[in-house]
C-alpha cells in the first residue's frame, strides 16, 4: 500500500522528516503543527527552516483535516508541509498501516536521495512538541540509530484529571523510569547514558533512514505497533537513546482514535483500580543477569558464567545449545533466550505498582 501522493524531492539541507498520522484530528492538528513551526535551536533561535519538513497523512477521515493541514502549509511556506490523502480499507484502517506508510515513504526518499541517516522523526496529531525537539534529536542521533522521547500530559490537562486517573499515570511514569535506569546502572551501554526514561512511544520516536530498513520497517499492527518497532529495533542491535531532552505534552483525552494507544491506556486507568508489574525480584534477576549474558555474547565469560546463566534462565545444556548464538546480534539472543525462560519464571507473580516502586527506588539509590 502506497500514499496517494508523491513526496516533493528532499531539500539540500533538510536533515529530517516529521510524519504525523491524523485520522479526524482537525481541532487538535492546528496546536501540533504550530509547535513544529516554532522550533529553534538550543539557544533560542528559530532553526534553519530547510533543516526539516513535515508530512501528514488523513487516513479514513470524516472532518477537515486535510484542509486544515494544507491551510498550515498555505500559511507557513517553511518548514514544507506535504498532506495526503488516504482511505484504508477494512481491517487495515489503523494507526499501525498509518505510521508504517509514513514512515516507509520517508525512509524510501532518504534512501533514494542516498542519505541513509536521514531523520525520520514521529509524533501524534494531538501532541505538541517542544520548542528544540528537532533541534534536539539531531543531536542524539549523532551517537545513535533512534531516538525515544519523554512523552507527559500536558500540565493543564494532567491537572484536569480525576485524582485516582491521575496518581495512576503517574506511578507508571515513575515506576518505567526507575526500571529504565536501573538497567543503565546493571548493563551501561555507551549511546544510552543516564539520565534516561522507558518510553519508546510513537509520539515521540526518530530512527534513521538505514536502521529502519535494517529492522523491517514498522510492523502494521491494529495496536502497539510502536512498541513492536522498537523491539525490532532492539534485536538489531540498534543503538538507541532513551533522550530526556527530546520531549513532547500530548493530551489526556479517553476517546481513542487508536485502538490500543495512549487514550485507551488513560480509559483503562480511569477503570481499574491499580496496576499490576512485573516482580521487582524478577525485574532485578532479568537486568543483572544481561551483561553476563552480553559477556557470553562477546565470548569472553567463563564456565562459571554460563552454569549462572542456564540456571537463571532455566536451561538444559541441549537447550542452551539450541537458543544462544553468539553468531547473531545480541538482541536476537536475548529476544529467544528470555522467552524460552519465560516458563521457568512463572513462580514470580505480577505485584502492585505502588509495592514494587519502592522496592526498585530502593535498587536504584543503593546500586548508584
Amino acid at each position: 500500500m502506497r500514499l496517494s501522493i508523491d513526496l516533493p524531492p528532499l531539500h539540500a539541507s533538510t536533515k529530517l522528516t516529521v510524519v504525523i498520522p491524523a485520522r479526524d484530528e482537525s481541532r487538535s492538528l492546528p496546536d501540533t503543527l504550530d509547535a513544529l513551526a516554532q522550533q529553534c535551536t538550543f539557544d533560542g533561535k528559530p532553526i534553519d527552516a530547510d533543516t526539516f519538513d513535515i508530512i501528514v497523512l488523513a487516513n479514513n477521515c470524516r472532518d477537515d483535516t486535510a484542509k486544515v493541514a494544507r491551510d498550515f502549509g498555505t500559511a507557513h511556506t517553511r518548514p514544507t508541509t506535504v498532506v495526503a490523502e488516504i482511505d484504508v480499507p477494512e481491517p487495515f484502517a489503523h494507526v499501525g498501516t498509518a505510521r508504517r506508510l509514513l514512515m516507509e515513504s520517508a525512509a524510501n526518499r532518504f534512501l533514494r536521495a542516498k542519505q541513509p541517516l536521514g531523520i525520520i522523526a514521529s509524533t501524534d496529531a494531538d501532541t505538541r512538541v517542544h520548542r528544540t525537539w528537532v533541534a534536539a534529536i539531531i543531536d542524539e542521533m549523532r551517537a545513535a540509530d533512534a531516538v525515544t522521547g519523554r512523552i507527559r500530559i500536558a500540565t493543564a490537562e494532567l491537572a484536569a484529571l480525576d485524582p485516582a486517573t491521575r496518581l495512576l499515570y503517574l506511578r507508571d511514569q515513575i515506576y518505567r523510569r526507575l526500571v529504565s535506569e536501573l538497567d543503565a546502572i546493571y548493563d551501561p551501554v555507551a549511546h544510552d547514558p543516564l539520565p534516561r526514561h522507558g518510553q519508546h512511544f510513537g509520539a515521540s520516536f526518530a530512527v534513521t533512514a538505514d536502521a529502519y530498513r535494517r529492522a523491517g520497517g514498522v510492523p502494521p499492527r491494529a495496536r502497539h505497533e510502536d512498541i513492536a518497532f522498537y523491539e525490532a529495533l532492539d534485536r538489531i542491535d540498534a543503538r538507541v537513546r532513551h533522550s530526556m531532552r527530546v520531549s513532547v505534552a500530548t493530551s489526556a483525552r479517553f476517546d481513542a482514535r487508536a485502538h490500543g494507544g495512549f487514550a485507551s491506556f488513560l480509559g483503562g486507568l480511569r477503570d481499574q483500580s491499580g496496576i499490576c508489574v512485573e516482580d521487582p525480584a524478577l525485574t532485578v534477576l532479568r537486568l543483572q543477569t544481561r551483561p553476563l549474558l552480553r559477556k557470553l555474547w562477546r565470548r569472553d565469560g567463563s564456565d562459571a558464567d554460563l552454569a549462572r546463566a542456564r540456571t537463571t534462565y532455566g536451561t538444559t545444556k541441549s537447550d542452551w545449545d539450541e537458543i544462544f548464538r553468539a553468531h547473531e546480534t545480541f538482541g536476537d539472543n536475548l529476544w529467544r533466550i528470555e522467552r524460552f525462560a519465560a516458563s521457568h519464571w512463572t513462580r514470580y507473580r505480577p505485584v502492585e505498582i505502588e509495592k514494587a516502586i519502592p522496592v526498585i527506588r530502593t535498587l536504584h539509590a543503593t546500586s548508584r
